[in-house]
């Protein structure tokens, strides 16, 4: 398993502070899960926020 953040994002227009870290930064967050031949399991991504 893995997280990965992609800082590299501009202000989204939508819902932008769904997407702001805890670094201060804009981002989206990915993570995954693949088996031993490197193929993904489980994918999951999007912005910081839990809609619940």
């Amino acid at each position: 398993m893995d997280q990965s953040l992609f800082s590299e994002v501009s202000k989204p227009q939508v819902d932008p502070e769904a997407y702001f870290s805890r670094r201060k930064e804009y981002g989206i967050n990915l993570q995954a899960i693949w088996d031993l031949n490197r193929h993904f399991i489980c994918h999951q991504y999007g912005s910081y926020c839990c809609n619940t």
